[in-house]
């Protein structure tokens, strides 16, 4: 059934006081997944599995850049999904917080026993001196 113009206006005329209902209604349809649209994830987006490898990058060197090339994206595009979604800004901090706490350990560690370091000098010629 096709509506024009002048039929339709007086169709929502008409409903005067039960236009409100027919608002109310709408929402419910939504719920029930009726008219929603989810925007597909991207083949090469934020996958599952290249966000735990972001994680885990993070929390291994507390180095975005690196985490992010480890995940196979650019540092900017870490940023922008840190700024959309706050579940993964929330892993962020969390992995970051980790990542900071291994390298204040492993600075304490160096401090206090310090490190093992073998030297080796070379002449100009590049050999090995004894």
């Amino acid at each position: 059934m096709v509506l024009d113009a002048a039929s339709a206006m007086a169709a929502s005329e008409e409903r005067g006081p039960d236009r409100e209902a027919t608002d109310q209604a709408a929402p419910e349809r939504q719920a029930s997944g009726r008219g929603v649209q989810w925007r597909a994830t991207r083949k090469d987006g934020w996958t599952p599995a290249r966000r735990q490898l972001f994680m885990e990058t993070l929390q291994a060197t507390a180095n975005i850049a690196e985490a992010a090339r480890a995940a196979g994206k650019c540092v900017s595009s870490a940023y922008t999904q840190k700024k959309r979604d706050p579940a993964f800004a929330r892993e962020w901090s969390q992995a970051l917080a980790v990542g900071y706490d291994e390298l204040s350990a492993l600075l304490l560690r160096q401090a206090l026993f310090g490190v093992e370091q073998e030297e080796v000098t070379t002449d100009a010629a590049g050999e090995v001196k004894s």
